[in-house]
């Protein structure tokens, strides 16, 4: 074609590439020195430019300022065209016009000093995408292909579809369609995302939860205009999901996965990008239930090798025609011998066996799908000098379509028992001849045996019966002739007697050994331990008097019973002692303060000492029955998720002052936060409780280290087997006396201390036992006697990510006047119930004393709007206080609840569900300031319009 007659304007030619859908134009190239091209503008474009350029108005504009950032290679490219007059098609791509790929064929077009290029381009940018798409599936098979398990598959998966379409963020989470939410493990992340890990809820982002469980994929182009994430925007984009695709995953019509794609800043996303995404997904999911069921399969057939290897019985598996060993168990080689088994065929390991009718066996199951089996049959082995018995059977394998591929062989080796059989059988021979005839002398083992013997005939009489039947049991010979055996049987051991029976008759099994209770001529029973053998459908049994020995057992057992529970109520009896001790220590103080509190012209001043020392002594109780709760492991827990190490140095500052200037506290802490799951105030009691004890054990002077470390089990210890999973263990060790073997069983037994009387309750480390257990761990001591001890307590380890932190309400000032508040008091017990009332009314509040649950829920019912709270026990009859609080939950939802208890088991095993919970015994001011807080945060009715 000639370039003139464009430059002449041909009209014919410009429609010519105005109609044609590629990308036409011609440029000038300008140079800054010679051979160095620097910039060139657009003299002619035609209609398709700005479709494939998206560059507008570019007539007579240089490309540098249509685009700063164009490609050095572009004017160099069009510069060497226009020099040389050599025309060039080559293939490139253009970031600065959005990323696009051109394929170009360009020419020099005009006069060599005019410097212009005519150029034919099309945008490829599509074909670019599908090819490259495409090899990362080709790429994407091949390494799903060599992964071993299926966590790796997600994780090559997730890299592919990351890399390929230049996004920042890949996973795959688990999906809980009704609480909506989506747990991820982990993902691929790239440019400094975030990584999604951990539970997330999907309606704090945005409204296309729906979509989803509708089994639509989600494409958000621009989180900011998204009608379903616009309001949601922020969120989004902190987590690196300013635009983003979500592929739900459904099995058997449920919800049950998400794939993810996100990238930071807004993008269209292509259709074959879609197509990509969907099409790594359903290849991954192939991928996963491929390796999935292999590993089944694998897993089965090393059950099933388990299953074989453990069976008594000889076990071999033969392939082919041929019969070759695909297997054999450990029972084939004792019976056969070892020899080269696996991979060979039946007649080349066993030469010897030709001529023995096994190999014909062996073809006749395979040509036939017959099994065959056969009992005491002898087989002669190579190198032994005379024949083996075995039980055995031939049974054919099959494949899908049917056909016989194998033969399974398993049997036993029952040598041994047909040598006893046989020994037997001559036994018998002489023994059924010698009584044959009744009136014939029998022996003299027969005749004066203690034990009883006898022959019982097929119909289950005893055709032959010793004297010693008459010794032992009191029956005649006639009686035990004219009677079936079973009769004789007490009622339980029937059952056990016509299975045993059948065995011995059906299945011909060479011996038996059982024990039984006959009935005594008087009534009574005897228990009898027999051994039988059958033969010729006959049984000769025989059977020896065991009941004194039963009896002694069973004398044996009553006393150990009656043992533990003399052990039981010893420590009931130290228990109860202990805390009728302390009680009563308590009791004399507030006895003796109440006495003086009644004396006439009692000083203020005396009365306010008195007056504390009761309030004092209350407390001092009510820490010891918390100890005592904590030991039986009912008190109420409040856990936590926090790390250990935090909670070890907040309480060393308390710690070091406790243990004094002279025992050195030191701590060794790893870097990695070991996170538990626990109540943090009885953790740090425990740790102060082993703390006063490690400074006690040392005399005022040594050192004291505490450690952090995780543990993947609790060790065996005091009986108990070790217990397998993630802990944390705090070990609290001094240089102190240490305790002797014989004490340490003792020393968590509330009440036993070996201090000095005043010095010690005996309850703190039984405190430290009873929290260990109830939060699901343990404490374990360790002592020399002399050098020290070492107290670890394992806690339940937990993973950073299930961690929360807790929002600490502030503590409401205590509400010294109530105000008017209207408080329901719903207390069976008259005397608290009336403390209780008092109280309140001293306080300002205006109380309703109801005497149980139903009468509460009677004057809800009448008009539950004049009560601004509930205050109801726990502990009562009838409905208790935790069911109550949930029918006024369901009853009237806005009204406040606060329950009261010393102890519940319901509490201890339940928890307070979420209502507010006063310790007994409390104070008037606590009772004021629980009340302070449930009201704060009841709102406030919106009045009627008159």
């Amino acid at each position: 074609m000639s370039t003139h007659i464009i430059e002449q304007g041909s009209q014919a030619t410009a429609n010519f590439y105005n109609d044609i859908d590629i990308g036409f134009c011609i440029i000038e190239v300008a140079f800054d020195a010679p051979n160095r091209q620097a910039d060139y503008r657009f003299l002619e474009v035609n209609s398709a430019f700005e479709e494939h350029t998206g560059l507008i108005d570019v007539t007579g504009r240089w490309m540098r300022n249509l685009a700063p950032d164009h490609e050095q290679f572009w004017f160099d490219r069009y510069g060497n065209i226009a020099r040389t007059g050599r025309p060039a098609r080559f293939e490139y791509s253009a970031q600065a016009l959005g990323g696009r790929h051109f394929e170009v064929y360009a020419y020099r077009t005009g006069d060599p000093e005019q410097q212009r290029v005519a150029v034919l381009f099309a945008d490829i940018s599509a074909r670019k995408r599908e090819e490259r798409l495409r090899t990362a599936l080709f790429d994407l098979t091949d390494q799903l292909a060599e992964q071993e398990d299926v966590a790796s598959l997600t994780d090559v998966a997730c890299g592919v579809l990351g890399r390929t379409l230049g996004v920042q963020l890949v996973g795959y989470g688990l999906v809980n369609p009704v609480a909506e939410t989506i747990t991820v493990d982990h993902d691929w992340t790239t440019d400094g995302a975030r990584s999604l890990a951990g539970m997330l809820q999907f309606r704090d982002f945005g409204s296309y939860i729906d979509d989803l469980k509708r089994g639509e994929t989600v494409v958000v182009e621009d989180a900011r205009t998204d009608p379903r994430t616009r309001t949601f925007a922020a969120a989004l984009e902190e987590r690196c999901a300013r635009a983003f695709v979500n592929t739900p995953i459904f099995e058997r019509g449920q919800f049950v996965a998400l794939q993810y794609v996100s990238t930071g800043v807004p993008r269209v996303w292509m259709e074959e990008e879609l197509r990509f995404i969907r099409e790594v997904g359903v290849r991954t999911r192939t991928a996963t239930a491929r390796r999935q069921a292999e590993m089944a399969l694998q897993a089965s057939e090393a059950r099933q090798r388990h299953l074989l290897q453990q069976m008594p019985s000889f076990v071999g598996v033969l392939t082919g025609p041929d019969h070759t060993y695909a297997y054999v168990n450990d029972a084939y080689v004792r019976t056969a011998g070892p020899r080269e088994y696996l991979g060979r065929c039946v007649r080349d390991v066993f030469p010897e066996l030709a001529g023995q009718g096994f190999f014909e066996l062996l073809d006749q199951v395979y040509a036939t799908g017959v099994p065959f089996s056969a009992r005491t049959t002898p087989v002669r082995f190579a190198g032994e000098d005379t024949d083996r018995y075995i039980d055995f059977s031939f049974q054919p394998t099959r494949g899908d379509d049917g056909t016989v591929t194998g033969i399974f062989v398993g049997g036993y080796d029952v040598t041994e028992q047909q040598r006893t059989a046989l020994a037997l059988r001559e036994l018998n021979v002489d023994l059924e001849r010698k009584v044959t005839e009744r009136a014939l002398a029998r022996g003299r083992t027969w005749q004066l045996s203690p034990d009883i013997m006898g022959v019982i005939n097929a119909q289950g009489y005893f055709e032959q019966s010793n004297p010693a039947w008459a010794t032992v049991l009191g029956w005649s010979e006639a009686e035990i002739a004219s009677t079936v055996f079973f009769d004789f049987l007490h009622p339980d051991d029937v059952a056990p007697a016509q299975e045993a029976w059948a065995a011995a008759l059906d299945l011909g099994l060479p011996a038996l050994s059982f024990e039984n209770r006959y009935r005594h001529k008087d009534g009574g029973w005897r228990w009898l331990s027999w051994v039988a053998v059958p033969d010729d459908g006959k049984v000769y049994c025989s059977a020896r008097d065991i009941t004194a020995g039963k009896e002694q057992t069973s004398a044996l057992l009553r006393a150990e019973d009656a043992l533990r529970q003399a052990q039981k109520l010893e420590a009931v009896g130290q228990l109860t002692g202990g805390v009728a001790h302390d009680f009563n220590n308590l009791l004399t103080v507030i006895k003796s303060s109440t006495d003086l509190l009644k004396r006439p012209n009692l000083p203020e001043e005396r009365r306010v000492r008195y007056v504390g020392a009761i309030s004092d002594t209350v407390d001092r109780a009510a820490r010891l029955t918390g100890q005592l709760l904590a030991f039986a492991r009912r008190q109420t827990l409040k856990p936590e998720v926090f790390a250990a190490c935090d909670g070890v140095r907040a309480i060393t500052e308390m710690v070091g002052t406790l243990t004094g200037a002279r025992i050195k506290l030191v701590t060794d802490l790893p870097e990695e936060r070991v996170f538990i799951s626990a109540d943090p105030s009885q953790f740090d009691t425990a740790l102060v409780n082993m703390a006063v004890n490690a400074r006690d054990a040392m005399d005022g002077e040594g050192q004291i280290t505490i450690t952090v470390r995780p543990a993947d089990a609790i060790p065996a210890m005091r009986t108990h087997p070790a217990v397998a999973g993630r802990f944390a263990a705090i070990s609290l060790s001094d240089t102190g006396t240490g305790i002797a073997a014989d004490r340490l069983d003792q020393i968590f037994e509330p009440f036993f201390t070996t201090k000095e009387v005043g010095k010690g309750t005996g309850l703190g480390l039984s405190q430290v036992f009873g929290f260990a257990k109830q939060t699901g761990g343990d404490v374990m001591v360790s002592s020399v006697v002399g050098e020290g001890t070492t107290f670890t307590l394992y806690l339940p380890h937990v993973a950073a990510g299930q961690r929360e932190t807790p929002t600490k309400a502030l503590e409401p000032d205590v509400l010294t006047v109530g105000h008017d508040t209207c408080v329901l008091v719903v207390e069976d017990n008259a005397d608290v119930g009336g403390f209780s009332v008092q109280a309140l009314i001293e306080l300002g509040f205006r109380p309703v004393l109801a005497g149980n649950a139903d009468e509460a829920l009677a004057e809800l019912s009448t008009d539950a709007g004049r009560f601004d709270v509930v205050f109801t026990d726990v502990v009562m009859p009838g409905m208790n206080g935790i069911d109550l609080a949930k029918e006024i939950r369901r009853l009237h939802p806005g009204l406040p609840v606060v329950l009261t208890s010393g102890y519940s088991h319901v509490l201890a095993q339940e928890g307070t569900h979420g209502f507010e919970l006063l310790q007994k015994p409390y104070s008037a001011d606590d009772l004021s300031r629980v009340f302070r807080r449930v009201t704060s945060r009841r709102p406030h009715p919106t009045p009627l319009p008159d």
